[in-house]
């Protein structure tokens, strides 16, 4: 029987804890536990457990019960009585008329009739005495507990009540709860005693009275009960208790407490499970009504608030004050539901993300005020990461260009123009590339700007038909925010609010770049444009701008079938920009942009909603936060971010916003040096081919690169690209764009799995931070050290002026290339490094070397 004492001491001295030290303690005493066994007149069986009141804490809570005190004996109570190994008895007078007192209680122990003796408080109540009770000195020991006066019977009446709520309107219109404790009367004339609990302790109890017509109203737990002892909201368990007398003086008879009462609104309990890109629905049950007062209906909100935000690059919970659900007083029975998504998020390991969801109602709740600002309390939600649908997904418009879609079929593109590079089927987002003529003595078309769009604010990066680099927001009525733009020296990440990326890596004395576009979960067959539909499969990716496909049977090839050297101009023609986003006559025509339901659920898309959203995003703030795993790379400066003057003035021309210029001096101007291949007419496969074979060859990054498994085959396909560049124009200045291509690619694929981003062993910096140091833009040229990712000049990189002469190529090269090679030299110039484009250039200089541009930083001496 010890446990089960332990259940019932221990359970009810928990639920006690926060009531009995603060409040009245005649009315929040506990009762005895297995009142009936404690009798003097009660023998442990030998096969039964003995009562054990050892486990009695220290938290100076008090016992009691109508109609019973402890056992004041003479002779003792009898060894094995009171349920006991160890009777406890009190020697000593006990306290009368509101008074209080200290006792001296004995222990029994075989023949010694007070072997022990301690000390507890008593205090008289009136219609009770209650006791703080003390720990036994030994185990097994319990006290004794009997009738107050035995020649007065106590009635056999043991009923189990129900506690009903329901609410009533005062006079200022305003409802309010009203519990009422309903139970089947004797059939004889007994007084009645109503006992009312809340959270397992007593907080009132109304006098015995015998039945009448308004007993059941006049016993009734109000809200002001409630509130004056510490309950000014719901969320709370009630209970009542009846017990019966047959009259004054007369011990009450036993009491069975109502069954539990939920006051609030019950949510689950646990954790709710949600997988990435999937739903589940959170019920929510109101288990008491909410009152209208004279009103026919009414509502209340019911908000949930997120107070914790994981990183941003992990599974998360993002939940707005809009979100939640509305609760109408006249269907309050119905169960209402709460749809929990999981966001789709980057990476591509299996991970859990545990969040906290806290749900209240509204501040105020005018026709019940009791309900208002109630914490409803929280919910877990476990956020499981175990799909990836974007693993190696990359669409680039490299060199001449070299295409390549989402879902990984390649083709050749050569038009000249503006075309629609991504668009979303149902965002206002948009990437358009332009195309231009990339070296004057060639035909070959290269990427020359790129225009990011998101409703009306737009990014450019554009060097075409300019003498310099224009790179700013050209257009910002949605607001910058809306883009999200990280800069490491020249090399620019571009973040739509959807989760997608652009990486561009700018080397400032070129004409062209590379484009690289990562799509994100949100992109997945809602997309078209030249980076195709992201359906994972080639078959549909060269879908024009009319919805129709392109009819060349080879367009419909598996990724695994195509031919990197195919052309679709069909297909490519179709996506010829309508709206031009080189062309401030045309940012009329755009729309604006309307936060989305999948990123930004919680609210509505007009200025005055008219109700909460019932869905809640798994998810970060829309762009509040970027996956960011180069330090290296940092937000734009407020000083880069001054969006173009708009005016309403008719012009017929290009943006001429301008933030980055580069400034040389006279000198300068006049020294521009460039080598170019005047005449190399015989660049064969096999000089190429050896060419990039040791152009890649002789990069860290791409050594390391290629000991993950993946990746080989996008190394091997940029190389091809290289070689394939050469032949075609004879000539290297494609190579090193290769090389970076290739290099970018990778360090995408190593951020997006967190195997590489953790330290292998104390001390050891992870794969990904190891890459990140060793990569620079064209390894330094082999004219400097990469440390941490930046170019450190050799010595004799400085101020000098020296005469620049042939660059020696590799001999194996050098010995593959026959006939005459032309290097055309401008007079001498100052011998710098290249360094990163910013306002300030002349802390900067150019080293070049056959076309392989060297970004590395050198500020001059003081």
């Amino acid at each position: 029987m010890a446990s089960g004492f332990i259940a019932g001491v221990c359970g009810l001295l928990f639920l006690f804890i926060g009531l009995s030290n603060g409040s009245d303690p005649c009315k929040s005493y506990i009762s005895f536990p297995y009142l009936e066994k404690r009798s003097t007149n009660y023998t442990l069986p030998t096969a039964d457990d003995s009562l054990n009141d050892f486990y009695i804490d220290a938290s100076n809570d008090w016992f009691g019960e109508e109609g019973y005190d402890l056992v004041l004996s003479v002779p003792p109570p009898g060894d094995g009585r009171c349920g006991t190994t160890y009777p406890l008895w009190v020697r000593d007078t006990l306290p009368r008329g509101g008074m209080n007192k200290t006792v001296e209680v004995c222990m029994k122990d075989g023949p010694d009739r007070c072997s022990m003796t301690f000390r507890i408080d008593v205090k008289d109540c009136g219609t009770l005495r209650i006791y703080q009770l003390k720990k036994p000195p030994v185990f097994e020991a319990a006290y004794c507990v009997d009738l107050t006066d035995p020649t007065k019977p106590k009635t056999s009446f043991k009923v189990k009540p129900t506690v009903q709520v329901d609410v009533e309107t005062d006079a200022g219109k305003k409802d309010h709860f009203k519990f009422t404790c309903t139970f089947a009367k004797s059939h004889d004339d007994l007084l009645y005693h109503v006992l009312w609990y809340v959270n397992g302790g007593l907080i009132h109890s109304f006098p015995p009275k015998h039945w009448s017509n308004t007993f059941v109203d006049h016993s009734a737990l109000t809200e002001d009960i409630l509130i004056t002892n510490g309950f000014i909201t719901p969320g709370f368990q009630v209970q009542c208790a009846v017990t019966a007398s047959l009259g004054e003086g007369f011990p009450a008879g036993g009491r069975i407490l109502s069954d539990e009462k939920f006051i609030g609104i019950k949510i689950p309990s646990g954790t709710v499970a949600v997988k990435e890109g999937e739903t589940v629905m959170l019920n929510l049950t109101l288990t008491a009504p909410l009152g209208c007062g004279p009103l026919h209906d009414c509502s209340m909100e019911v908000f949930v608030v997120a107070r914790n935000q994981p990183g941003a690059c992990d599974p998360s919970a993002f939940i707005r004050t809009q979100c939640g659900l509305t609760v109408k007083g006249s269907s309050w029975r119905t169960v209402r539901h709460l749809e929990i998504q999981g966001k789709l998020t980057t990476g591509y390991n299996a991970k859990t993300v545990l969040i906290k969801l806290y749900l209240k109602t509204d501040n105020l709740v005018i026709t019940h005020p009791f309900w208002s600002n109630y914490d409803i309390g929280s919910v877990t939600v476990q956020v499981e990461k175990d799909v990836v649908v974007n693993k190696l997904s990359i669409c680039h418009a490299v060199q001449d260009p070299h295409m390549r879609t989402f879902d990984g079929r390649y083709y050749e593109f050569h038009q000249p123009g503006v075309f629609v590079l991504y668009k979303h089927d149902e965002l206002e987002l948009e990437v358009q590339m332009q195309v231009s003529v990339c070296f004057p003595s060639h035909t070959v078309q290269c990427p020359c700007g790129i225009a990011v769009r998101a409703g009306q604010t737009i990014f450019h990066i554009d060097k075409c038909n300019r003498p310099d680099w224009s790179i700013d927001f050209v257009s910002c009525k949605d607001g910058k925010d809306l883009i999200k733009v990280l800069k490491s020296g020249s090399h620019y990440k571009i973040y739509l609010p959807t989760g997608s990326y652009l990486d561009i890596n700018i080397i400032p004395t070129s004409k062209f770049f590379d484009i690289t576009m990562y799509p994100s979960y949100n992109d997945l067959g809602k997309v078209a444009g030249l980076c195709g539909t992201f359906t994972n499969k080639c078959e549909d990716d060269f879908k024009k701008r009319d919805g129709t496909f392109e009819t060349d049977p080879k367009a419909k090839h598996a990724c695994a079938n195509g031919n990197s050297a195919d052309r679709f101009d069909s297909f490519t023609s179709s996506w010829r920009a309508d709206v031009n986003l080189f062309n401030h006559d045309d940012f009329h025509r755009l729309k604006q942009w309307t936060s989305p339901m999948m990123l930004c659920t919680c609210v509505y898309h007009n200025r005055f909603p008219q109700k909460l959203m019932e869905t809640v995003t798994c998810s970060s703030e829309l762009n509040k936060d970027v996956c960011n795993f180069n330090e290296l790379f940092l937000p734009l400066p407020s000083s880069f971010r001054q969006c173009a003057v708009e005016t309403n003035r008719k012009k017929r021309s290009a943006v001429h916003r301008q933030i980055y210029v580069e400034k040389r001096d006279a000198e300068d101007t006049a020294a521009v040096t460039t080598w170019t291949t005047a005449a190399v007419t015989t660049w064969t496969t096999a000089a190429a081919t050896t060419y990039c074979h040791e152009l890649f060859n002789n990069s860290s990054p791409i050594a390391a690169c290629r000991t993950v498994d993946s990746l080989s085959d996008m190394i091997r396909e940029h190389e091809n690209n290289c070689i394939m560049d050469i032949t075609a124009i004879n000539a290297v200045d494609f190579a090193s764009h290769s090389l970076e291509a290739a290099k970018s690619e990778c360090i995408h694929e190593v951020e997006m799995n967190s195997t590489f981003q953790t330290k292998t062993a104390s001390g050891v910096p992870s794969f990904l931070s190891t890459l990140s140091a060793m990569t620079c833009t064209n390894d330094c040229s082999g004219k400097g050290i990469c440390q941490n990712g930046r170019c450190s000049c050799n010595e004799g990189l400085g101020e000098m002026t020296v005469p620049l002469t042939r660059p020696n190529l590799p001999s194996s090269v050098a010995s593959a290339v026959t006939g005459t090679a032309i290097w055309r030299q401008t007079s001498a110039m100052r011998r710098r490094c290249l360094g990163h484009i910013l306002t300030n250039m002349d802390k900067f200089g150019v080293d070049l070397y056959p076309s392989l541009y060297v970004l590395m930083e050198h500020k001059r001496p003081a």
